[in-house]
């Protein structure tokens, strides 16, 4: 399905939105793991190799409060 890589790069982000980063790196490698030639694939690969993944998300969550 070609809206799979999209719904789940989507998840991934509200996962990370609501600093979730268990369930954001799980979506992100399902995409990896399953989708590694689409554009998603390679976004997924990229966050996934970031270290700021989960300071970004530290970030957003002091920004909310």
């Amino acid at each position: 399905d070609e809206e799979r890589p999209v719904v789940l790069y989507k998840a991934a982000q509200l996962h990370k939105k609501r600093g979730d980063m268990t369930a954001c790196k799980a979506y992100l490698q399902e995409i990896v793991n399953f989708f590694p030639n689409t554009v998603y694939g390679k976004m997924a690969s990229s966050e996934l190799a970031s270290p700021s993944l989960e300071q970004d998300v530290e970030e957003l969550l002091l920004s909310q409060q």
